[in-house]
């Protein structure tokens, strides 16, 4: 009787072990991952929700349903937790578990479709092409916006074609029309598949084009140059649109710690402007700098210096600058030193003062959520961070604080955050501005005020900046925008734009004579 028995026992486990390899992973494993899990995701702040669902493990099929149907995590109204499962969902690479993800494109859930093609365009993985195609023709514009970023990460040349009638067809969010949140993306990504930047939306160029270089091999596009001007090293620029359009130049500079790769989406379809976009160059390229509790002061009259060097560099009479957040500093300090050289600003969320941003870190400290509450005592630089998850915890408040309410579940921000940091920059100040002390500016300017829900303005800033800039143009946020214009309300930001080069700015050829209203 013992052989038998022993035969039972071997049976038996050779049972369990195949039930779990049909599962797809340890079930050891996968109770530890999901114990973890749920200690974790009860908790308050968002760093421990991160770490709960970046313990399941990628390689089990019960993490896939779980993610999906069980927690509905990629359903989720917070875009960081949409990320983050699509993030894991990315991770899996057993064909059997891909084809098995790859099976949730199809969901009558416009959120998991969308989830879905965000893990392929994280993943790189190029076994997906055939699902990317799908997600180009999905009935929601949301799906075919995160496809085009797949096709652009994945470099999917099968999907040119489609790409280019997407591109061919009118701007609107009826049916047959290319949704306004979906056209600068796709461009942005057809010119990462193709090598080439040139063509704007000239779909006839396009297919001329990819007629006759479809079967070569074909160079990601080269987004950066990096140069000295005055006496700054170390500029990043691309002046790829500067070189063409029919505008006037304009310098885009982004907010600080961040790059202009997160505005190319958005503003390669125009061309009734030129953009030069500039990323600050690192604290590195400047010598013996003032600090402030272990901070460098950013030295805004070098960068001035450089800009001016930069305008002489491409042969115009006056530019336009556009910049964001702290940096509208950086550009009122150019008009205040070079009026004459300046047609008009482009305000993203100004700031007035210093104290703006020192009363919104006052309401994060008193608002009882952890997360605001790290943010402020890091923003004070009470604290830093000690953990790439405090780091997360910290970027997640401010990233989330940037959108409208309506706007907080788009897992598009998680894409954008992953070309949004500079990785050379360190902690670095801008020193201390107060338009209050200066005289008004006689510069034509167009300002986006963010709407109310957004907890980094102070609203008496308006008024402040309305008589600083008597020659402005306002649009405001409402429920629309919170602080990113270009992503959250494109076709509303194209309007001003449009606007006020028309009323404000004379359009001259390049290199002309530029000169203001």
């Amino acid at each position: 009787m013992r052989p038998i028995l022993v035969s039972f026992v071997v049976l038996a486990v050779a049972l369990r072990a195949a039930d779990a390899q049909e599962k797809g992973g340890n079930d050891a494993k996968w109770k530890d991952a999901l114990q973890d899990y749920k200690d974790d995701i009860k908790k308050k702040s968002v760093k421990f929700k991160k770490r709960a669902i970046e313990a399941l493990p990628a390689d089990d099929a019960r993490t896939i349903k779980f993610i999906i149907e069980e927690e509905k995590l990629l359903s989720s109204k917070d875009w960081w937790i949409r990320m983050t499962a699509a993030e894991q969902l990315s991770k899996i690479r057993d064909p059997d578990l891909r084809k098995k993800l790859l099976t949730y494109a199809k969901s009558s859930d416009v959120k998991v479709r969308e989830g879905v093609m965000a893990a392929l365009a994280i993943s790189n993985d190029r076994l997906d092409p055939p699902v990317i195609l799908e997600g180009l023709k999905d009935s929601a514009w949301q799906v075919r916006r995160m496809a085009c970023w797949a096709a652009g990460q994945q470099r999917v040349k099968e999907a040119v074609d489609q790409m280019i009638e997407m591109l061919s067809a009118p701007q609107g969010d009826k049916k047959g029309e290319i949704h306004p949140r979906v056209s600068g993306v796709l461009l942005y990504n057809l010119e990462d598949i193709t090598g080439k930047t040139e063509f704007g939306t000239d779909v006839s160029q396009w297919r001329a084009y990819w007629e006759r270089n479809k079967d070569k091999t074909l160079q990601r596009v080269k987004r950066f140059d990096v140069g000295t001007f005055g006496d700054v090293k170390n500029i990043q620029f691309n002046d790829t649109f500067a070189r063409k359009g029919t505008g006037p130049l304009t310098i885009v500079m982004p907010m600080t710690h961040k790059t202009t790769l997160y505005y190319m989406p958005y503003f390669t379809q125009w061309s009734f402007f030129r953009p030069l976009y500039v990323n600050l160059p690192p604290l590195s390229s400047f010598p013996n700098l003032a600090r402030d509790q272990g901070d460098a002061i950013y030295p805004v009259d070098l960068l001035v210096d450089a800009f001016e060097e930069m305008r002489k560099k491409y042969g115009v009479e006056q530019m336009v600058f556009l910049a964001h957040g702290f940096t509208t500093w950086v550009a009122a300090k150019y008009a205040q030193k070079f009026p004459d050289r300046v047609q008009g600003l482009i305000l993203l969320d100004p700031y007035a003062t210093n104290e703006t941003f020192s009363k919104a870190i006052d309401a994060a400290l008193r608002s009882g959520d952890p997360d605001a509450e790290f943010w402020g005592k890091v923003s004070r630089r009470e604290i830093k961070p000690a953990s790439p998850l405090e780091s997360e915890q910290y970027d997640y408040c401010r990233t989330t604080w940037y959108l409208a309410p309506k706007n907080r579940d788009d897992i598009e921000m998680g894409i954008l955050r992953r070309v949004w940091d500079d990785p050379g920059a360190e902690s670095i100040l801008i020193p201390q501005f107060d338009i209050r002390g200066d005289e008004t500016s006689r510069c034509p300017a167009l300002i986006y005020l963010p709407g109310k829900d957004n907890e980094l303005m102070a609203f008496d800033d308006l008024n402040r900046l309305q008589r600083f800039y008597p020659k402005n143009v306002i649009v405001k946020g409402g429920d629309k925008f919170a602080y990113m214009p270009f992503m959250e309300a494109p076709d509303l930001f194209e309007q001003g734009l449009r606007a006020f080069f028309d009323k404000k700015v004379d359009v001259a050829p390049p290199g002309a004579g530029m000169k203001t209203k």
